[in-house]
């Protein structure tokens, strides 16, 4: 993974120790068989999506942020907060997010 942020919580470590945990847990399809439902070829957040929860001011600052990250590699918002040249992934981790809280919604609803 590109996202390289060390020791702050939005580290690139995230996601294997989330993979490993699942591993650990038994919550992986290995384990669970056909009771994990899988998401495959979710897209990335659009404007508009993003929109939906933030102002459109807020949407407009990070398509800028995501233009200068993608030109300077790294840049620094606000004391650690920074944002690198894969800030884009946020779009595609905010649906896949959204996806996953869709299915876990329906699946009370339905018993699943």
């Amino acid at each position: 993974m590109g996202h390289d942020m060390e020791a702050h919580p939005e580290s690139n470590f995230r996601v294997p120790a989330i993979t490993s945990a699942l591993e650990k847990l038994e919550l992986t399809p290995k384990h669970r068989g056909s009771a994990i439902i899988e998401l495959l070829n979710y897209k990335s957040a659009t404007v508009d999506d993003i929109a939906t929860v933030h102002s459109k001011s807020y949407v407009s600052g990070l398509e800028k942020v995501m233009d200068l990250a993608s030109r300077d590699g790294l840049i620094f918002l606000e004391g650690d907060t920074c944002a690198t040249s894969t800030v884009r992934s946020v779009l595609t981790f905010y649906n896949l997010q959204f996806a996953i809280l869709s299915v876990l919604f329906i699946s009370t609803l339905i018993d699943i």
